[in-house]
């Protein structure tokens, strides 16, 4: 269903894939608050609620993709939301907040706008607790949506790992009660899509609890798409390095620890072959392009270069496939490497991998997620081509954050590999906004190699 949505300056090419169905007379309807820009505003001049629907059209630009044929979108959902509820005041409050914080990390106006976004975010959760405490509304789309806002305003202001876990827990909380009816709309199909991907990647770096439990309608994961085969593997790898990570734990009980890791390493070493596998046979339109990079845009003289080569996809949206099959696999390779310091250095025959085995998938794969960053960010075009300073969507920086974030906290990555990807965290964290990178990148530089 095309619908409506809000505008910002450049509104209407930034979302060209959401061709509106509405007639003339319902865009007028609307009215100006909606369909223009706010007026510029003077050093002493307050903000006022112009500014509120700028940041919206401005979030929907950057951070909304629509879903494309099997392709997951990235909060798609928003747009009808937007058009049938924003009345709903937990639901406005809550897409306000992350507007003006979207807005806010980027513009000299930061002060005025954040001061706003904190306010309204402040206002939806109070809001939200409210609408929790009844039981049917808690079921509705639209609190399901807001909590989904005010964890993406956490993501945006970088308000640290701990604060997000209540979200999460909420949101699975959610998605249980909501049960089988919740696959019966569009809406709700790709809030559970989007919800669960997000669950399943916040418990590869620990900061979710397990999923188990949640409602599952078979048929949107059914047939063998790059994106149905991955939901099924990402759980699975989620769960055996959950079990890993449990022995690790206990490590001081040793005697007790070896009778147990020969099998989880078995385990884990399958759970590999079968990442790699899905990598191998996701070919077409599924797969990215590499090319070399660009010697004609290097300056004589430029000495070596990182990365080597440049990643392209069909979209952002087949890319965000791949962002997530990246940090699924350097997660269980971490987790495999972790373990083979509990096996007797006589016992290593026992394990089917190496620990040069594991340092060349690693590297490859973190090849890969640099390779991929320029084209996220918008560095290069579709024909490969450097075009630094361009305003891309910052839709592809949150795809690739947290694979970069994996990628610089692996082992055996040089310090000049290490450096590049603090450098881009660096720029998605200011340049687009998402604070939540330069939390990453701190993490990279406290953690001990």
């Amino acid at each position: 269903m095309n619908t409506l949505i809000p505008r910002s300056n450049s509104i209407d090419a930034g979302l060209s894939g959401y061709a509106s169905s509405v007639s003339e007379a319902e865009v007028s309807n609307l009215g100006p608050e909606v369909l223009s820009s706010p007026p510029p505003l003077t050093p002493f001049e307050p903000v006022n609620a112009d500014w509120d629907q700028y940041a919206i059209g401005y979030f929907f630009d950057n951070f909304v993709l629509p879903q494309h044929d099997d392709r997951p979108g990235q909060l798609d959902f928003l747009p009808e939301l937007y058009n049938n509820h924003f009345d709903v005041v937990y639901f406005r409050n809550a897409l306000i907040s992350v507007s003006l914080a979207s807005l806010g990390n980027v513009s000299s106006l930061a002060d005025h706008l954040i001061l706003r976004a904190r306010k309204a975010y402040g206002n939806a959760l109070q809001q939200l607790q409210e609408a929790l405490n009844d039981a049917e509304e808690a079921k509705s789309d639209t609190v399901l949506a807001s909590l989904i806002l005010t964890s993406q305003f956490q993501i945006i202001m970088g308000e640290g790992e701990n604060s997000q876990r209540p979200h999460s827990q909420g949101q699975m909380e959610l998605l249980r009660m909501r049960g089988s009816d919740q696959f019966s709309t569009r809406v709700g199909i790709s809030m559970f899509r989007m919800l669960s991907a997000e669950i399943h990647m916040r418990e590869i770096d620990g900061n979710s609890t397990p999923t188990g439990g949640l409602p599952m309608d078979t048929s949107l994961f059914q047939g063998n798409s790059p994106p149905a085969v991955f939901a099924h593997l990402l759980p699975e790898v989620n769960h055996l390095c959950s079990l890993a990570n449990a022995l690790l734990r206990e490590s001081s009980s040793l005697s007790v620890v070896q009778t147990s890791i020969f099998d989880v390493i078995k385990s884990l070493v399958t759970a590999h072959g079968k990442l790699q596998d899905w990598q191998q046979s996701t070919t077409g339109e599924w797969k990215y392009t590499r090319v070399p990079f660009p010697s004609e845009e290097l300056d004589e003289g430029t000495g070596p270069i990182y990365p080597q080569y440049l990643l392209l996809f069909e979209d952002f949206q087949t890319g965000g496939i791949w962002t997530g099959y990246w940090c699924a696999h350097i997660h269980l390779l971490r987790t495999v490497y972790s373990c083979l310091a509990l096996v007797p250095g006589k016992s290593t025959t026992q394990v089917a991998i190496t620990e040069g085995e594991i340092r060349s998938s690693l590297l490859k794969i973190v090849d890969d997620v640099c390779g991929a960053a320029p084209y996220f960010l918008g560095e290069i075009n579709d024909k490969a081509v450097i075009h630094l300073g361009s305003e891309a969507k910052a839709v592809g920086a949150m795809y690739t954050t947290r694979a970069l974030y994996f990628a610089g906290s692996s082992p055996f990555i040089s310090s000049a590999q290490k450096e590049w990807v603090l450098e881009r965290l660096l720029v998605i964290g200011y340049a687009k906004g998402i604070r939540q990178a330069l939390l990453f990148r701190d993490k990279i530089l406290n953690s001990q190699t």
